[in-house]
């Protein structure tokens, strides 16, 4: 059943938004079988990305900070920024993230890895952070979860007073996520 969930939760995921009922009508087996086909398909479109992306990441370190910011929101969707940002080292992802909108910057973190997103939310000063934090926790709770798991213990305490006004069907979450998800009302409880 676990398998079955997870699979759901990436078909959710892919989407930003609520499955299509037609899932319901799926077997555990086809839905497995829907999603091996969907990550075969995005990786082939990944890899055929992979050399752009690099190349714009090499870009990046001719171009000033200040030409950059006002460029990149206007220009590039969070799918294609976060896709760039991966090639790039954390001190060039601080310095750039550091000066675009708190809305972009949290709709590009869902893109990126869980690891990687909860990196850049360290290193950014606590007000923007907290920012991101709410804005995600908002508009993406469950991508949230995910990279809360990776973040310090100050920036889940910022994260517990957020999470308070959402409401999350718990039965639904993924044992990793119930995890960080309990870890984080239980501190709103204590506090």
């Amino acid at each position: 059943m676990h398998q079955h969930q997870r699979n759901l939760e990436y078909f959710v995921e892919l989407s930003l938004g609520e499955l299509p009922l037609f899932f319901n009508e799926l077997t555990s087996e086809q839905v497995t079988h829907l999603r091996q086909f969907m990550e075969h398909v995005l990786r082939q479109e990944e890899e055929a990305l992979r050399n752009m992306f690099k190349s714009l990441s090499m870009l990046i370190n001719y171009v000033p900070n200040i030409i950059l910011k006002p460029i990149i929101p206007k220009y590039f969707a969070p799918s294609i920024a976060a896709m760039i940002t991966q090639e790039l080292s954390s001190k060039q992802i601080i310095g750039l993230v550091s000066g675009l909108p708190v809305s972009y910057v949290g709709d590009t973190a869902i893109y990126l890895d869980a690891e990687l997103a909860a990196e850049i939310l360290i290193g950014l000063k606590t007000k923007m952070s907290m920012q991101v934090i709410e804005y995600t926790i908002n508009k993406y709770p469950l991508k949230s979860l995910d990279i809360l798991r990776f973040v310090s213990e100050k920036e889940q305490q910022i994260a517990a007073k957020f999470f308070n006004s959402i409401t999350l069907n718990i039965n639904d979450l993924m044992p990793e996520r119930l995890e960080i998800y309990n870890k984080l009302i239980g501190g709103v409880m204590e506090s």
